[in-house]
């Protein structure tokens, strides 16, 4: 699987078949496959890849979910839209980022609004439009 490979980098690689969206930060991968699985790899950390907490990392990719229309990733955080709608979040709550209100870390899927038609991050600031075409938003109101 692909990871920072030092002794050879710059290299063009396959990582994987049949992948229709991706989001990367700097410690977790994510793929939504053709199917609409999720998949990832990189850090658990903090419970991104929903995996047994003493799991810190996996070099392979895990399936993590199914009916996964977007996923958006921050390092220690993760934002799925399912094809239903839902908006699900988990990981780090550092600051109230998971936007349920709370500064809780999830280690399972927490339902943060239904109706979603996209979602975007920039920096620590989330943005969701909803289906019927309302924005939302939450995070720290700046960026380094």
């Amino acid at each position: 699987m692909w990871t920072r490979n030092y002794n050879r980098p710059n290299t063009l690689e396959k990582i994987m078949d049949g992948v229709k969206q991706v989001s990367v930060s700097d410690e977790i991968y994510m793929v939504i496959k053709e199917n609409n699985e999720l998949w990832g790899w990189g850090s658990n950390k903090r419970g991104q890849l929903l995996l047994d907490s003493t799991i810190k990392y996996s070099d392979e990719p895990v399936k993590i979910m199914d009916k996964v229309k977007h996923v958006v990733t921050a390092s220690t955080r993760v934002y799925v839209v399912k094809t239903n709608g839902d908006l699900l979040a988990w990981g780090s709550n550092f600051l109230g980022l998971l936007g349920d209100g709370t500064d809780d870390d999830a280690h399972e899927p927490k339902k943060i609004l239904d109706g979603v038609k996209s979602i975007e991050r920039f920096g620590d600031n989330i943005f969701v439009i909803k289906e019927n075409g309302e924005l939302w938003g939450w995070g720290t109101n700046y960026n380094s």
